[in-house]
């Protein structure tokens, strides 16, 4: 924490003017140094004052008075949303190491999962990443983007629908969607488990570029062939399967990738308005970065990529934290940067080229100011 203050019931006013009108995160604290509530605010001053006035002063209130249980009052600035609620996460955890996840606004992040060991394999939606064998892409905005990520491979690429029926396979029954052309059957054997597992490798695969030019031109050149045949139904099937494709370039997917690949720069704002914040983000583990100045020299930005780079985080011992973390990242990749700020996938090739362009263009939307003056441009690190 940056700051503390012993206080004696009641609060006063001069205990609560101790505290910046900033943002951050209180610790109210009982006797014993009990930690017994923990305020995320963009106020400190006012959140604070707002929970501690007498319950006398406060019509139909449901909260607990806690204004004379008060005895110590800590405090920890922070400049963004971010990591207000990453302060929040980690102080929760220490604080209330069983009950924490229950304090949170936020879950684990919605993965898709398939297991390409399997005889035939499937795609189901988890928040459980890394809980079991297989491969995880993601992350996804919610549950149901997921769902409907899995439902748009499945129409795209005639993936068995229905996990009972695949089972069955291959002495099962041949479903609905086999019967109208609309699926490769493996319940019945029409596809071999080896054939099968192969087809759905190539879709993963698929999944994680979503390059469907190959895939375009093979369907363009079948649905031709079958037009010359006068094969109009399989020639439909492959016009409507082009259709389908194009659900892939819906934003809720933009993010998805290898879960081993949840490699992150964020760059937040920082405590003065020419000043950001940098964290450096692999799986669960996130660390803070230097502070630099908009706008950046790019001899800095190779910097600072060069410190991203070699940033590598020890073995992560509690599943459940790194889920958790993982999930408030993925919270704000799909926040606009006026909240989320500029949140850039880290890979080798990543250029401070890129990252220059990426801070530029969300400029205007996270409000940083222009310097007025060419001699102002100081546009090295923060001191």
């Amino acid at each position: 924490m940056d700051a503390q203050r012993e206080v004696r019931p009641p609060v006063s006013d001069d205990d609560l003017a101790a505290l910046p009108a900033k943002r951050g995160i209180v610790v109210l604290l009982a006797e014993g140094d009990r930690p017994i509530l923990l305020l995320p605010a963009a106020d400190m001053r006012r959140r604070t004052a707002n929970r501690l006035r007498d319950p006398d002063q406060q019509e139909l209130s449901r909260q607990p008075d806690l204004h004379n249980i008060v005895r110590r009052i800590a405090w920890k600035r922070s400049h963004s949303h971010f990591q207000t609620d990453l302060d929040y996460l980690d102080l929760a955890r220490v604080m209330w190491p069983d009950e924490y996840a229950g304090m949170l606004a936020w879950k684990p992040a919605w993965f898709v999962h398939v297991d390409l060991e399997q005889d035939y394999p499937c795609f189901t939606r988890t928040r459980d990443v890394f809980g079991k064998r297989g491969r995880y892409l993601g992350p996804f905005p919610d549950g149901r983007s997921a769902g409907s990520f899995i439902d748009a491979l499945q129409d795209a690429f005639d993936l068995c629908r229905d996990i009972k029926c695949l089972r069955s396979s291959p002495h099962g029954r041949q479903c609905s969607y086999g019967q109208m052309g609309r699926c490769l059957s493996p319940c019945d054997g029409s596809i071999s488990a080896g054939a099968y597992r192969q087809a759905v490798a190539e879709v993963c695969a698929f999944a994680v570029t979503k390059d469907s030019s190959p895939i375009v031109r093979r369907l363009e050149d079948r649905m031709r062939e079958s037009a010359r045949e006068l094969q109009f139904e399989k020639a439909a099937a492959d016009k409507l399967r082009l259709e389908r494709l194009k659900q892939f370039d819906d934003a809720r997917f933009a993010r998805v990738r290898p879960a081993e690949e949840f490699r992150f720069l964020m760059i937040e704002h920082g405590p003065k308005p020419r000043e950001l914040c940098t964290f450096f983000v692999e799986l669960g583990a996130v660390e803070h970065g230097p502070v630099l100045k908009y706008p950046p020299e790019p001899q800095f930005l190779e910097d600072l990529l060069r410190l991203r780079g070699s940033f590598s985080p020890g073995p992560f011992g509690d599943a459940g934290f790194m889920r958790r973390r993982m999930g408030l990242v993925s919270h704000y990749l799909f926040s606009p940067p006026r909240r989320g700020g500029i949140i850039i996938r880290y890979h080798d090739g990543l250029s401070a080229q890129d990252l220059a362009a990426a801070i530029e263009s969300a400029a205007e939307e996270m409000k940083l100011p222009q310097p007025k003056k060419q001699a102002d441009q100081d546009t090295g690190p923060a001191q």
